[in-house]
């Protein structure tokens, strides 16, 4: 049996409006580094996806974030990643990012940039 290494989570650069939503992230990140399998994100250091990172950061997981160059400045890049990737569009985030597992944590914010960026 394989086992999974990485997973790719897409969460929201908010918090949102439950605290739920934040604990949901932290118990995510605590599980990820207990299980040894590595974060693949969006790279940002703001809502739901830096609460996330942190969490995994703090128990001694790997993170590897991807961000584009326009969000970068905008989301403030997360600055203690094992890995960043910066590419040039929102498209060329989703294609590195979604290579393997997959997970969601939506916003709708997030949603509704994704939509207005691929038109």
């Amino acid at each position: 049996m394989r086992m999974l290494r990485s997973i790719c989570v897409f969460c929201g650069s908010s918090l949102g409006r439950r605290p739920a939503y934040v604990e949901a992230a932290k118990t995510l990140g605590q599980l990820l580094s207990e299980l040894k399998i590595e974060l693949i994100y969006g790279g940002g250091n703001c809502g739901l996806m830096g609460v996330l990172a942190s969490e995994v950061l703090q128990t001694g997981g790997r993170v590897v974030g991807v961000i584009p160059e326009d969000l970068l400045a905008r989301e403030l890049g997360h600055d203690q990643l094992t890995e960043l990737h910066i590419v040039r569009t929102m498209h060329e985030r989703k294609a590195l990012m979604s290579s393997g597992r997959m997970a969601s944590l939506p916003c709708q914010a997030d949603l509704e940039l994704w939509k207005s960026s691929s038109r």
